[in-house]
């Protein structure tokens, strides 16, 4: 005998429930913790590295748990992306809107409070929660624009939070970035000196890495195992780690960092107008100012920005310089 009952109510649920994202297009996600202006008051401004450390875990154990090739978090939220080239792979929960959303909520709501009660217990009476919510773009070129989108807004809404840490809403009414910027050193603070987590937010992705068979892999090996005897062999694992990711707006291959795992290369136009900045700066300061000390440690800078593409790591740490010199970095233009 039919169910014509129950089949009419599946066909209703189902209308809206069956719902998926397009196959073949990347899929982004975003999450958002509900009403955290009232779960984070009290805690330490403009920067908790508390609660920050809880958001970076908590996008850690999302990448990982839902096979997203990148994470993102800034702020209060987080930013996940999916691709499946062939129609034979399918995303998380092939893309079933329902199923995704009420997920993601669920899990970042349950992983994060489980991270409260462990590091600020005093906070977890407040039951933080998050919502979340699932799309598609048409090209990964787009995909990638969506992380450099949150990454801008995420160093602009640093540079509000920090002078918002000292000055008042009036005083800030109208002023822009730089002359907050300008503001915060007439206080003895140097935006520059504030961790990069909080300056534009932390990247996760999931990285094969060639590590030895730690101490308690070993107990767990069958006796005869060649590791046992062997200290140097090493083993293949797949961990989700924080990256140690440059400017988004500066990296010429954001697709393929984002989507396929590669490693960053740097835009050369945007290192060199850098170096035009700093040997511009190093050159008024020496002979206009004559304040040698700071136009070194400029020139330095310049010197380590012009090594070989491959010294990638020297040139990104160039662009860090002493307290109370602030490089302006050139427009980002357009995307």
């Amino acid at each position: 005998m039919s169910d014509t009952l129950g089949d009419r109510m599946k066909l209703y649920e189902g209308m809206e429930a069956g719902r998926r994202l397009m196959p073949l297009l990347p899929a982004l996600a975003r999450i958002d913790g509900r009403a955290f202006h009232s779960f984070t008051r009290g805690m330490d401004r403009p920067f908790d590295a508390r609660f920050s450390a809880c958001m970076v875990d908590t996008t850690l154990a999302l990448v990982r748990d839902t096979g997203a090739c990148m994470g993102y978090t800034q702020s209060d939220e987080i930013t996940l992306a999916w691709h499946s080239r062939t129609t034979q792979s399918q995303i998380w929960f092939d893309g079933r809107v329902a199923k995704m959303t009420s997920q993601l909520a669920a899990q970042a709501t349950l992983i994060f409070y489980r991270l409260v009660l462990d590091r600020m217990p005093e906070y977890a009476v407040r039951l933080p929660t998050f919502d979340a919510r699932v799309w598609n773009v048409p090209s990964r070129a787009e995909g990638a624009n969506v992380f450099l989108w949150r990454e801008w807004d995420a160093t602009k809404n640093s540079v509000n939070m920090a002078a918002s840490a000292y000055y008042s809403h009036k005083a800030l009414i109208g002023r822009n970035s730089p002359q907050k910027h300008d503001m915060l050193l007439a206080k003895g603070v140097n935006w520059n000196d504030y961790p990069p987590l909080f300056k534009r937010g932390a990247y996760v992705q999931r990285r094969t890495v060639v590590k030895p068979f730690s101490a308690d892999e070993l107990d767990r090996l069958p006796p005869k195992h060649e590791a046992r005897t062997n200290p140097a062999l090493v083993v293949e694992r797949s961990v989700c780690s924080v990256l140690d990711m440059p400017p988004l707006g500066s990296v010429t291959n954001r697709e393929a960092v984002i989507f396929d795992g590669a490693l960053p290369e740097l835009e050369t136009a945007h290192l060199d107008s850098v170096i035009a900045c700093l040997e511009d700066d190093a050159a008024f300061l020496r002979n206009q100012i004559a304040d040698s000390e700071i136009a070194t440690n400029m020139e330095k800078a310049a010197k380590l920005l012009r090594a070989p593409r491959g010294e990638d790591e020297r040139r990104r740490s160039a662009l860090t310089l002493p307290r109370g010199n602030a490089v302006a970095d050139p427009d980002h233009g357009a995307v």
